[in-house]
């Protein structure tokens, strides 16, 4: 299912080095704004809406970007940079793309449904590809690839690349026979360690 476009106002940052600093005190987010076609220029967002969309759009979902005096224009996350101690974003880069031209993205694979087998403790799903490249417009991209896990009913099924479907809008790059997920015996618990003989 394609992404439904998220929007972000952005504000012309004029502050930068180790002053950005204050604007973090105040709730901002420094943004970086970079793309094919356009000169990278600074951006500042409030913190609180920024966390928002992102939790919603991750690195696959098509952001609406509103700054001042500027054209409209849709984005991806690139990047972000987080504080090691708080796991606060403290930074964070867009990538600017043309609505109108494909892209190309890693999007995650996700589990859905439940497995009889796992659950009654008799298999484990090994999950071997957890993404999935593709190239698709901007507005086509999806959120993430659906795998229904309950589809996996013996030990030694699989599914590939080319058991997934897709809208036809949707290009995977991958191999074709690329292997994603598997249903397996689970592990075997160890052994036992031997007794050593009394002396």
């Amino acid at each position: 299912m394609a992404n439904e476009t998220l929007r972000l106002a952005l504000q012309p940052r004029e502050i930068t080095g180790k002053k950005v600093q204050s604007l973090r005190d105040q709730g901002i987010l420094p943004i970086g704004i970079c793309g094919r076609g356009i000169e990278p220029y600074s951006a500042q967002v409030d913190e609180r809406e920024f966390n928002k969309v992102i939790n919603q759009a991750g690195y696959s979902g098509l952001i609406e970007l509103s700054i001042p005096g500027q054209k409209r224009q849709v984005a991806f996350l690139l990047e972000v940079q987080r504080n090691s101690v708080t796991n606060r974003i403290i930074h964070a880069d867009l990538r600017v793309v043309d609505a109108n031209a494909p892209v190309e993205l890693d999007i995650h694979v996700a589990l859905q449904g439940e497995n009889d087998m796992v659950s009654r403790g008799n298999a484990v799903l090994n999950l071997v590809q957890s993404v999935i490249r593709v190239r698709a417009l901007p507005g086509d991209v999806p959120h993430q690839i659906d795998i229904d896990a309950s589809s996996l009913t013996e030990i030694g099924q699989q599914i590939l690349v080319k058991d997934l479907s897709l809208p036809a809008t949707v290009e995977i790059l991958d191999d074709v026979e690329t292997l994603i997920l598997t249903l397996g015996y689970p592990q075997a618990e160890e052994a036992p360690a031997a007794e050593t003989a009394a002396e």
